[in-house]
């Protein structure tokens, strides 16, 4: 299964070279060094499996962008690249894939209540990941509230400590799966 994903990610950078020329170099050669990498892409996360209702926390990777494909189950992923932009949802199925650009405001759900399992690659042996909620709620308490426009510090309480697996699902999703 793995040799069939660097098949279809070879074949998908290929596709998407145009679109993101500063991370391609001329050749499509599989290269070895101390990590795996198929042009300059670091297989870094080789799978993960995911419980029925899962999300990834939304995060970024400033050094990184991150090439997703399912392997089974579906699962749901969304991502921004920057203020103003439109809101990015693919429906990964197995065998589909996606890619967060490099930093990139992105999360996934396992929308079904099956395990989902994805295999993930960075183009940066240092991605870096910077998970939003958390980050966010460590700022003054003052100035987070003058964003939102109101009081929020009995709110950071209910943000999940940082995780870099995926944590419980929705309420709506749980109940359908009766987890």
């Amino acid at each position: 299964m793995f040799c069939k994903f660097l098949l279809l990610l070879n074949f998908t950078i290929a596709r998407f070279a145009t679109a993101y020329p500063t991370l391609y170099p001329e050749t499509n050669e599989l290269l070895k060094s101390q990590a795996t990498q198929l042009d300059r892409l670091s297989i870094l996360n080789n799978s993960s499996a995911w419980s029925p209702c899962a999300i990834l926390p939304t995060h970024i990777h400033p050094r990184a962008a991150n090439y997703v494909i399912a392997t089974r189950g579906s699962t749901k992923t969304y991502f921004f690249e920057e203020n103003g932009a439109k809101l990015i949802v693919n429906t990964l199925t197995p065998n589909a894939m996606t890619i967060f650009p490099q930093a990139s405001l992105h999360t996934m759900f396992n929308e079904g209540c099956t395990e989902a399992t994805l295999v993930s690659a960075l183009s940066s042996e240092d991605p870096g990941t910077l998970t939003f909620a958390n980050s966010l709620f460590e700022l003054p308490v003052d100035l987070v509230s003058t964003a939102f426009g109101g009081d929020i510090s009995s709110f950071r309480s209910r943000v999940p400590n940082l995780a870099s697996n995926a944590i419980t699902g929705t309420r709506d999703c749980l109940a359908r799966c009766r987890k």
